[in-house]
């Protein structure tokens, strides 16, 4: 189109199947902006502010900010390079957007650039340059598609205690069928993402239920090694002699104290302090020469004629298997100097897992499992990875979800239902809620991928006699919020912003979440944004625990594990416990043996890990900010 004798109006049309939204969004945020408009552009959406157009590494021309509808126009004075002979001193350049209709059922947008006037020799440098531009946006807005179209998600297996192999655990998994995999659509590769080269990864080929998967295992059992008698007796000493009872807040307990040792855990606490009593009155008897007990120096002997046969014995095998099995758990549940080193490496090495996870880029949900100690392990990397990422948000304008809710609707419903103390909320209504918060949370811009985390054979159901310190519950703990529950820790807040000054006298509330304010990339304008608190973990994710009760003796079914919710545990009502049958006398490791019990573990396994969820992941994908998928990349 002339403008004139010896210039030209520059236009060029650019359609791109994302919302108007979506589409500003490519347009202003910095690292977007470097993707289509260069590595050295420069370009703030403050009006008056400069301007820089990078070409080829360089800077091709700069200019100023003259007005912003938002979401709508921009229009821009661009300064005329030296090189350029003749004609005026300044151009004016405008962008707009505009809605179009759905393509294939995807919103799309049209995005118009108009530059005038141009002197007629310098034309095709700006069509060559907006012409790259364009084709710059396109990519973009293909890998955007794809990625909406393609989700993919990952579970971390963390194994247990004893003498366990690289792999084995990975391995067990994709054998059982508790993945879904079949022979076909399965590939073992190199695990780039671990520190350690023993490791492998499992990708898991997508179907229209299941997403692609990606399984990785987190190796920990060479970070505790060389444990010595000592430090197991140390901590079995330490369980025997801690008081069995503390004070209770219940008023009709006259003497005001609660039995704390484990009702499964009662028996055998009580046979090994008999064996030390009626030791103990056999030795003082001995000592004291009391006729009655003449029989003494024959039990004595007893053991004294077995011990040169059973020495050996228990030296190479039993006391190994002793050390090996049993001294991880007493390394790492036991907070012990000798024992921080390997406490920290074993969850360094987990949260900076997760970090790279989550730093990947390709990744839109995130499982972990834990069996046996390696529960209490996932347990503490989700809560210090946690604390480390619930303020994390990449500056979002926050606006109605594309059903019409409105943001962080979904967290303040899930606050209620925890402030409300609904106890006949059941387990699976409150995960409906957590799943939807953690949606709300992602759409506003919030990193956070973990969704469930799934407990095997858990001992977290002693928390209150293996974590507690000095006797005492972890009532404490969680009031500190050291211990994240599920439901989290209310506290008592004050309202916040507007609603405060609209109170002359602020009522406090339950929340486990507070407002914090920051300024938009856009005019740097004033927003808020709704946390959730550093032990507000499972506002978000999902807690499943799947264990098998055992008899009154122990012999039956799998000891160390037991409910976390209503029955016992005390770490919160939300937890969702799935009881198996007790098939068997040691059912500790048969939570993913499909050749053991009834196999119904493996399904319930399946259940709750629910990893075919392609399709809520495709609609909450179309809901994510379209930048979140190329911030990685820039």
């Amino acid at each position: 189109m002339r403008s004139g004798a010896n210039s030209r109006k520059f236009c060029l049309e650019m359609l791109l199947q994302l919302s108007p939204s979506d589409a500003w969004d490519l347009f202003w945020r910095t690292e977007c902006q470097r993707l289509w408009l260069g590595a050295d552009s420069q370009f703030d959406l403050r009006v008056g502010s400069r301007l820089i157009l990078s070409d080829a590494g360089a800077v091709w021309r700069t200019g100023k900010l003259l007005g912003v509808v938002d979401l709508r126009e921009v229009r821009i004075q661009l300064e005329v390079p030296a090189n350029w002979l003749g004609g005026p001193a300044f151009t004016s350049l405008t962008i707009r957007f505009s809605e179009k209709p759905e393509l294939n059922g995807t919103p799309s947008c049209l995005v118009r650039v108009e530059e005038s006037p141009i002197p007629l020799h310098y034309i095709r440098e700006v069509k060559l340059y907006w012409r790259e531009r364009q084709q710059r946006l396109r990519q973009m807005d293909e890998t955007i598609r794809k990625r909406r179209a393609n989700p993919r998600q990952a579970v971390l297996l963390i194994h247990g205690i004893g003498e366990q192999q690289p792999g084995e655990i990975l391995n067990g998994f994709l054998s059982s069928g508790v993945l879904g995999n079949k022979k076909w659509g399965t590939w073992v590769k190199p695990d780039h993402r671990s520190e350690l080269l023993e490791l492998r990864k499992a990708t898991l080929n997508g179907d229209q239920d299941r997403p692609t998967t990606d399984v990785y295992e987190l190796y920990w059992a060479h970070l505790i090694r060389d444990t010595t008698l000592a430090q197991v007796t140390g901590w079995l000493r330490r369980l025997l002699f801690r008081s069995p009872f503390v004070r209770s807040p219940i008023e009709c307990n006259p003497y005001n104290l609660r039995w704390t040792i484990p009702p499964k855990l009662t028996p055998l606490w009580l046979l090994v302090w008999a064996m030390v009593l009626v030791m103990a009155g056999m030795l003082l008897g001995r000592s004291l020469q009391i006729p009655w007990l003449s029989w003494i120096p024959l039990w004595m002997a007893v053991p004294a004629f077995i011990a040169p046969v059973l020495g050996p014995l228990l030296k190479y095998f039993g006391l190994n298997l002793f050390t090996n099995f049993l001294g991880d758990a007493a390394r790492y549940l036991r907070p012990h100097p000798d024992n921080i080193k390997n406490r920290q490496e074993i969850r360094s090495q987990g949260v900076s897992m997760l970090e790279k996870l989550h730093k990947a880029g390709t990744y839109d949900r995130i499982v972990v499992v834990g069996h046996s100690l390696g529960s209490v392990i996932a347990y503490d990397i989700l809560s210090h990875a946690w604390g480390k990422m619930h303020r994390a948000h990449h500056h979002p304008i926050t606006r109605p979800r594309f059903d019409g809710d409105g943001p962080f609707q979904s967290q303040r419903r899930v606050e209620r239902a925890a402030a409300e103390r609904r106890h006949l909320l059941s387990p699976e209504e409150a995960q409906r809620m957590q799943n939807e918060a953690w949606q709300d949370l992602r759409i506003n811009t919030q990193p956070w991928l973990v969704t469930d985390l799934v407990t095997l054979g858990s001992p977290l159901t002693y928390a209150d006699f293996l974590l507690a310190e000095g006797g005492k519950t972890t009532t404490t703990q969680k009031r500190n919020r050291t211990l994240p529950i599920c439901p989290p820790w209310m506290e008592k807040v004050k309202p916040f912003g507007a609603r405060r000054r609209q109170r002359p006298k602020p009522c406090p509330a339950l929340r486990f979440s507070f407002e914090g304010e920051y300024l938009t990339n856009i005019g740097q304008r004033k927003s808020t944004f709704s946390y959730y608190h550093h032990a507000a973990l499972f506002a978000v994710t999902r807690w499943s625990n799947i264990y098998v009760p055992t008899n009154f003796l122990g012999l039956g079914g799998d000891l160390i594990s037991g409910p976390l919710g209503k029955e016992a545990g005390g770490l919160g009502k939300w937890i969702r416990d799935v009881k198996l049958k007790r098939k068997g006398l040691w059912m500790h490791t048969w939570y993913w043996n499909p050749r053991k019990g009834d196999g119904k573990q493996v399904e319930a396994l399946k259940k709750v890990m629910d990893l075919n969820v392609r399709q809520d992941l495709n609609k909450l994908l179309q809901e994510i900010p379209a930048f979140l998928f190329l911030s990685h990349e820039a």
